[in-house]
């Protein structure tokens, strides 16, 4: 669906009663938002807005996906009840998106996970996919030794999705992995799986990399929920990295291959 069409998103939920909706699409590129802030409001905030106004109207139980880039990187690491602040465009249109869910669906949840990673299963992409690209091109990427995440295996990432929306938990949950890295780090353990060398990690700091929008250094997650999926469910980055990739350079490991 058209996420900017109201009228159609209310006529489709109608139609099809869900018992649960993930809403998962975003506009999710921080430079992108930064250019065009009024579709960043259009697509990640106002159709928040129009999902939670059915599903609240429609007793659906709506789960919303927002992100770690709702918190300014100071005070890591961040709960649920750590107070939001977003630096730049996209974390403030989350922010809004969040409050939207909160506002009409009584029984919302708020997913943040963290940065993500692993081999997309149909299109897209994903921090690591966006490496192996490069590299595999023989193109060098630039990576922050300043810039801490909590990063999480995308599988690992969707199972406990699942498992929240036939929960009947409400509120705010972190998804992330059990591991706080810099992206410079987790380039090599990448590289590292996929045999690429040394030579096609260029490190550097964020202030010497020029982007639209301000990056949070430190956007570590932790979760003080007690219910849902356990912090146990989530794989360390190098075994994430392992089951995600064969070394060599392919996206799938065997065992999921086709």
């Amino acid at each position: 669906m058209d996420l900017a069409d109201a009228d159609r998103i209310d006529r489709v939920l109608r139609r099809v009663e869900p018992d649960a909706l993930l809403h998962t699409a975003a506009l999710s590129r921080v430079s992108v938002c930064e250019r065009s802030p009024a579709l960043a409001a259009i697509l990640n905030e106002h159709a928040v807005s129009t999902l939670a106004r059915v599903c609240g109207s429609m007793r659906i139980r709506f789960l919303s996906t927002s992100t770690d880039l709702v918190f300014n990187g100071l005070q890591p690491p961040y709960t649920e009840s750590s107070p939001i602040s977003p630096v730049n465009v996209y974390g403030e249109s989350k922010a809004a998106g969040e409050r939207e869910a909160v506002r009409f669906a009584g029984n919302s949840v708020i997913l943040r996970p963290a940065l993500m990673y692993g081999a997309p299963a149909i299109s897209g992409t994903s921090f690591s996919e966006w490496m192996r690209t490069e590299w595999r091109a023989g193109r060098a990427t630039p990576l922050y030794t300043d810039q801490y995440r909590t990063p999480v295996f995308v599988e690992d990432l969707a199972a406990a999705m699942l498992d929240l929306a036939e929960a009947k938990t409400r509120g705010i949950f972190h998804l992330a992995g059990p591991e706080r890295i810099n992206r410079l780090d987790f380039g090599r353990l990448l590289a590292e799986r996929l045999g690429f060398g040394a030579d096609l990690i260029r490190p550097v700091r964020m202030d010497e990399v020029k982007v639209p929008g301000k990056r949070p250094p430190d956007v570590s997650l932790c979760s003080e929920r007690t219910e849902g999926p356990p912090a146990g469910k989530f794989s360390s980055c190098r075994e994430g990295i392992r089951r995600a990739y064969t070394a060599g350079g392919e996206g799938f490991p065997p065992e999921d291959a086709g």
